[in-house]
């Protein structure tokens, strides 16, 4: 149940009752207690954002949002939910919806589960310095009579990969399902690599 936020978006201040974000039928992070400053782990704030979206839904980060995140970000049986900013990201990162990954090395920063038509756009990926993220969007889950993963956009999106190694990954489908994970459309993404890769 959500209620009446306050919330800075370019700076401004708007505020929207529940009725007209869900005949919107899209939510911004700071309604949620998301911070836009990385200042905070936003981990927890956004794990709720993401559980209260009804299927079909979108999530939004502002112009400019940099949010911390420290744990994983599960989503699970859920269908056409949307991640996604108005933005193109280019090499300008600091205009750029930004999520940082600041949890422990080899960790996933997104874990979708038997998600069917999740879109991802427009949005930035990248770890703080000096560390590492094993998977940035992971896309698994075999079917378990609720759910299935298939159908995915990942699009317009720029993943920065600070990485010593060769083992990170920004879009992982299906590492460990073994059926139903078809029909991506991957396309229109920026990955980099650091210059130790």
């Amino acid at each position: 149940v959500c209620s009446t936020f306050t919330y800075i978006v370019t700076e401004g201040s708007t505020a929207r009752g529940d009725a007209k974000r869900w005949v919107d039928n899209w939510l911004e992070v700071p309604e949620f207690g998301v911070d836009c400053t990385q200042t905070k782990d936003s981990a927890p704030a956004l794990q709720a954002a993401i559980n209260a979206m009804p299927n079909g839904s979108t999530l939004e980060l502002p112009i400019g949002c940099q949010v911390e995140i420290n744990s994983t970000i599960t989503i699970k049986d859920r269908a056409n939910i949307a991640l996604k900013s108005q933005q193109w990201p280019s090499n300008q990162v600091t205009k750029l919806p930004l999520l940082i990954w600041g949890g422990s090395a080899g960790g996933v920063m997104f874990d979708f589960e038997q998600v069917v038509g999740p879109v991802i756009e427009g949005l930035a990926f990248q770890p703080h310095s000096g560390t590492s993220v094993s998977v940035i969007l992971k896309f698994d889950g075999n079917p378990d009579g609720r759910s299935y993963g298939t159908g995915g956009i990942i699009k317009k999106n720029s993943f920065w990969l600070n990485a010593t190694t060769n083992s990170s990954v920004a879009v992982s489908i299906s590492p460990t399902a073994n059926n139903n994970h078809e029909n991506y459309l991957i396309e229109d993404n920026n990955i980099q690599c650091s210059s130790k890769q």
